[in-house]
């Protein structure tokens, strides 16, 4: 999918050119074309790094966390289960929606809050047991899912959206390698 993504995504891009260049601005071609600078870059490379600090912690420590909160092995995986069910649907559906209609950086910017909450909540306590004032094993197992799959879902769109940026800002080929090794340098960080 991610390759075909990038193809429609590029095509997206070209389209919004060809609107730009129709609306008499003939400087976009041009800067199209011309390399991206340091500043640019930097903000891209930076622009991921939520997802990429909380997807270390979430895939290090979920499992040992739930598990410490009193669920069962078998429910703390339920949770994880859940997340990456959605985290799969959602990357499909998102990846069409953003080669549809673009706003990347919204969709970035949504996808970024509901991972800063739910993130939150779901190593936060079980905010379905507080709000009944019951501790079930059932309910907490639920809660954690909501907010997994919650947390997932914001990843994947945030995800998507960041990288289908990468063919809209420039089409310097030179720009676009620096623009993703940018990236990949901040996962590290």
């Amino acid at each position: 999918h991610h390759a075909a993504a990038a193809g429609d995504t590029s095509q997206f891009c070209q389209r919004q050119v060809m609107v730009k260049m129709i609306g008499n601005e003939p400087s976009s071609e041009l800067e199209w074309d011309e390399p991206l600078g340091r500043v640019p870059i930097f903000s891209y490379g930076s622009g991921h790094m939520l997802n990429d600090i909380t997807s270390s912690c979430w895939f290090t420590y979920l499992l040992v966390f739930l598990t410490d909160v009193g669920l069962s092995p078998s429910d703390a995986a339920i949770v994880m289960l859940s997340g990456q069910l959605a985290d799969g649907f959602t990357t499909i559906f998102v990846g069409e929606l953003i080669d549809r209609f673009g706003h990347f950086k919204l969709w970035h910017a949504g996808g970024s809050i509901l991972v800063a909450i739910s993130f939150s909540s779901v190593f936060g306590s079980c905010l379905p047991c507080k709000l009944t004032g019951t501790n079930s094993s059932t309910l907490e197992t639920v809660g954690y899912s909501i907010f997994a799959s919650i947390f997932n879902v914001g990843w994947a769109v945030t995800q998507v959206a960041h990288m289908s940026m990468v063919n809209c800002m420039t089409s310097n080929p030179t720009s676009r390698v620096a623009l993703v090794s940018c990236r990949n340098a901040f996962t590290m960080v």
